[in-house]
This record gives C-alpha cells, sequence and structure tokens, in this order.
C-alpha cells in the first residue's frame, strides 16, 4: 500500500481512460503483484477464471441493490 501512497498525482491520471497504469512509477508495483501472484499460483487458477468469475457474479445477484 505505501507504494501506492508514494505515486505521484500523474501516475494516478484524471479519469478512468485516463488513468496513468502506464506512468513509470507503476512498474515496480506491476513486478511486485507479478511475484506475488506467482506465489499464489495464478497460473493454477488463470485458466478456470472465466468460471470464477461467473460464480462470483451469480453470488452476487442474490443480493440485489
Amino acid at each position: 500500500m505505501s507504494g501506492c501512497e508514494a505515486l505521484c498525482r500523474e501516475a494516478y491520471g484524471v479519469t478512468l481512460e485516463d488513468n496513468g497504469f502506464k506512468h513509470p512509477q507503476w512498474l515496480p508495483l506491476r513486478q511486485e503483484a507479478r511475484e506475488l501472484l506467482g506465489m499464489l499460483g495464478w497460473q493454477d487458477v488463470r485458466e478456470h477464471m472465466p468460471e470464477l468469475i461467473e460464480e462470483c457474479r451469480a453470488s452476487l445477484r442474490k443480493w440485489p441493490d
């Protein structure tokens, strides 16, 4: 979290379309995220993501706004 707090304003962007994620300050955060996903077994889960997403959405539909 401290990595995100240290980002400059330009790295955050202004709108969702201009989110600034390509800003160089995001690179270390992306690299660390990749490493952590690897440690968590992302490659094993990745192929099942469409099913998991649908299951989550179905569960959320049980509690409409």
